[in-house]
């Protein structure tokens, strides 16, 4: 009795686990502060292996002074199975200005699901802000900087899900194989004679 309620238990886990990323809502998410209001949408993109999915970044200078603008995605896990790119991510905002950019995701051609990733687009600003001479930002002319978290959801395809799947089946089989072969030591010890 105490095997079947172990099987169902895991078995719901498995199915849990596999399709919990199916039920949550894209959205969009806006961040202001005293110098930029930044909107980002959708916050979370579903990508299938080899797909590419879009983000759009609108970008409000707010202040009364005109504003250097640098973009960056950073992956906080997982990085390798995302890549990201702005269709721009360098320019100067005037006050009341706005800009919309682009980050177009795709998905690596690893045919393993990840579930969820979590990827952050950082924003950095300054009245003076720079790039070095290789294109990566000049740190000493940032003066503030936000970051707005982007999930990025990695579709299960059939072969995606089987090859997610068959390490769970295997796990709960020898779970299975463990304790049915625990049981049968414990009952053999209960029906050996005594010596």
């Amino acid at each position: 009795m105490a095997l079947n309620k172990i099987i169902i238990v895991t078995t719901l886990i498995t199915l849990i686990l596999i399709t919990s990323n199916h039920f949550i809502v894209a959205s969009a998410e806006t961040v202001q502060n005293d110098y930029l209001k930044i909107n980002v949408e959708p916050k979370r993109v579903e990508l299938d292996i080899n797909q590419k999915g879009t983000v759009k970044i609108t970008i409000t200078n707010i202040c009364n002074e005109s504003l250097g603008i640098y973009l960056d995605w950073i992956f906080v896990e997982c990085g390798d199975l995302t890549h990201g790119e702005f269709s721009e991510n360098f320019f100067y905002l005037r006050p009341n200005e706005s800009k919309e950019i682009r980050l177009d995701l795709s998905g690596s051609k690893i045919s393993y699901p990840k579930g969820c990733e979590d990827g952050v687009i950082r924003i950095y600003w300054g009245t003076k802000l720079n790039t070095t001479s290789w294109g990566s930002l000049d740190w000493d002319t940032v003066e503030g900087e936000a970051g707005i978290g982007i999930d990025v959801v990695r579709n299960m395809t059939i072969p995606t899900i089987i090859y997610g799947v068959i390490p769970g089946i295997i796990i709960v089989f020898i779970v299975i194989l463990i304790l049915i072969k625990h049981k049968k030591k414990k009952a053999a010890k209960l029906t050996a004679p005594d010596r």
